[in-house]
């Protein structure tokens, strides 16, 4: 199953305590002893040093022994067909999401740890994928190098009604008279078959970009057909639209993939680099800068969070109110209380968008670069300015 960021709520509400395993399984070597996959003795030697953490209370251990050995058990006579693997594992649960994506190795017990899942889905954003040729349309949904097919439009025009019609002329020397006002007629008939056509994939297209909550929809085709496509979108429709020249209609969906994977890419990298930009020269209704968009963030004051793909400050949390900042004073600005609990700002990531419907983007490559230069985050306000919540 594909995620997006927003539908991780559905694992955060699992009971815990939980196993969370992040397993890098790209490499599939074994290790040096020959007599496991390399993944293995990190997760022995990591399941084993959580036990001395504050994490594994004394009346988990048998809990967390039994799922430890359950998680083990599945890696052991597995072979890998993705490049990374999440696992959450506890009493009553038993969640795998497999990913084209390299992952950090993490190991985690008590409440699901969807920090880097999120972080992961928040960087690479889905998309809609329309292939069309004269033949129909097919639909495809693009997220985490998988690229799923959502469903196919084949193009039928129905002539049987002209043809009916035309039974009716005047026969003979009357007909060759009135063959380019036929000829005509017929283009007028087809292209207002075609014009039906590209507003049922339209609306297709449209509804599966809303469900699935596309950050953009591809047509790929001929010109004539992507550009007719294209123009039937109101206005107001509120995502890009990307036409693609190429007849890719009868390629299989792996070479597909192939094929628009690079320029795909490149179209992200292009988005990100001008999204960081625009966010950089907004300085009425934007905000960068860890210190101070972290405390409009927690205060429900931020629209679109913008993050650079490497940034995961450490910070003091409140473990009364949850509070959060860098300040190393061990007294809660905002309640009093001794703060002990350090974390990292990926692990809390979640929870706190979801907590105040904040949207999130990672950004990586040269947009991250230009977004350190500026603390590495910002975002954007809820309808004010910065003056205005001063």
């Amino acid at each position: 199953m594909m995620y997006s960021a927003n539908e991780l709520q559905s694992l955060a509400q699992l009971t815990p305590p939980v196993l969370t395993a992040y397993v890098d399984t790209k490499p599939r070597q074994r290790s040096s002893r020959g007599d496991a996959l390399a993944y293995m003795p990190w997760l022995k030697k990591e399941a084993k040093i959580l036990t001395k953490t504050e994490n594994v209370r004394p009346g988990d251990l048998g809990t967390y022994g039994a799922q430890v050995a359950r998680v083990e058990e599945f890696l052991r006579d597995r072979t890998p067909r993705e490049k990374g693997l999440l696992i959450l594992a506890g009493s009553d649960t038993w969640e795998l999401v497999p990913l084209e994506r390299q992952v950090e190795n993490e190991l985690h017990w008590g409440r699901p740890a969807l920090g880097q899942l999120f972080w992961i889905l928040s960087e690479n954003k889905p998309y809609c994928i329309v292939v069309v040729d004269r033949t129909g349309a097919r639909f495809f949904r693009h997220s985490l190098g998988e690229m799923a097919q959502s469903g196919k439009m084949k193009f039928t025009i129905n002539i049987s009604q002209w043809k009916k019609k035309e039974m009716g002329h005047v026969t003979g020397q009357s007909v060759k008279k009135t063959r380019g006002s036929q000829r005509d007629t017929h283009r007028h008939r087809m292209d207002a078959q075609y014009a039906r056509l590209c507003r049922d994939v339209e609306e297709r297209a449209k509804s599966l970009c809303e469900k699935n909550r596309c950050t953009a929809i591809f047509l790929v085709g001929s010109d004539r057909l992507t550009k007719a496509i294209e123009a039937e979108f109101p206005k107001q429709f509120g995502r890009p639209i990307v036409t693609i020249e190429e007849d890719f209609g009868k390629f299989s969906p792996s070479d597909l993939q192939k094929r628009l994977e690079p320029r795909i890419a490149d179209w992200e990298n292009r988005r990100q680099l001008a999204l960081v930009y625009a966010l950089l020269g907004d300085e009425r209704k934007a905000v960068v800068g860890l210190d101070e968009t972290l405390v409009l963030f927690q205060k429900g004051k931020i629209r679109n969070l913008v993050v650079a793909h490497n940034l995961n400050e450490s910070l003091r949390q409140c473990s009364e109110c949850d509070w959060m900042d860098r300040s190393s004073d061990p007294v809660c600005p905002q309640c009093g209380r001794e703060r002990f609990v350090i974390i990292h700002l990926r692990d809390v990531l979640p929870e706190l968008a979801w907590k105040t419907q904040t949207d999130v983007e990672v950004v990586a490559g040269e947009a991250a670069m230009k977004l350190n230069e500026s603390g590495g985050i910002g975002g954007w306000l809820r309808g004010r300015t910065r003056v205005e919540l001063r």
